[in-house]
């Protein structure tokens, strides 16, 4: 009969059943918003965080507003293969491996005016508010939410199999993806921003490392002082 191990007491106390402490992390977009909240949380909680975006000058404001070294500015475009070889050069030199990667970087994409009464429009008018907007614009969206997220994952694929390999930490490598509640949003004015999140929350998979999505609802984007700063939803 195969032995069921006790787990001891001591293990089972919060601040251990879900320390991070020596864990090595990437979160992308990391400088602001919900990275920058979730680099706080697990730099608290003793773990080394590299961030990754494309502003070295937010990067290093961040990193100076937590102000440990622990917090690693990595000027990585998620967009770009080469930049994203770049970041893992970069990283795989410093420790050689990682245990958990946070996508979070991303866009909100553009939005479609429709009238006030939505459910009053024509056909006509439906159509021709969703053809106003550029196919640039629409497939930027996918680019940074939906292809982004899975280079990003491919990229780091190989530190995160050295992270299980090295064994510094209790749990097994894992790929955390920040889409949005948006996945399951009926507004029809906004399906740029939707239909990415669903496709990561319904087809992001990897046959050997844990993937995990989160969905927040809207959260501005940055270090608003207050909820609806003027321009800063365009920066």
């Amino acid at each position: 009969m195969a032995s069921t191990r006790m787990e001891s007491p001591a293990t089972l106390q919060a601040g251990n059943l879900f320390s991070v402490t020596g864990l090595i992390a990437v979160v992308t977009g990391g400088g602001t918003g919900i990275g920058l909240l979730i680099t706080k949380a697990l730099v608290a909680n003793g773990a080394t965080v590299y961030i990754l975006g494309r502003r070295g000058d937010v990067l290093r404001q961040a990193a100076q507003s937590i102000g440990v070294e622990a917090v690693k500015p990595v000027i990585c475009d998620v967009t770009s293969k080469a930049s994203l070889t770049s970041a893992v050069n970069v990283i795989s030199a410093d420790t050689g491996y990682i245990n958990l990667l946070i996508c979070n970087a991303g866009i909100s994409g553009p939005q479609t005016h429709l009238p006030s009464s939505e459910h009053q429009i024509s056909v006509e008018d439906f159509s021709r508010v969703n053809m106003d907007v550029s196919i640039e614009d629409y497939t930027r969206t996918f680019r940074a939410n939906v292809v982004a997220t899975w280079y990003t994952t491919m990229a780091f694929l190989r530190l995160l199999d050295a992270g299980n390999r090295k064994g510094n930490v209790r749990q097994k490598s894992q790929v955390v993806a920040i889409t949005s509640i948006a996945a399951f949003n009926k507004d029809v004015s906004t399906l740029s921003f939707p239909l990415p999140s669903s496709f990561i929350v319904a087809h992001f998979e990897s046959p050997s490392i844990p993937e995990r999505d989160v969905r927040p609802h809207y959260r501005p984007r940055g270090n608003w002082k207050r909820h609806g700063t003027p321009g800063e939803g365009r920066k």
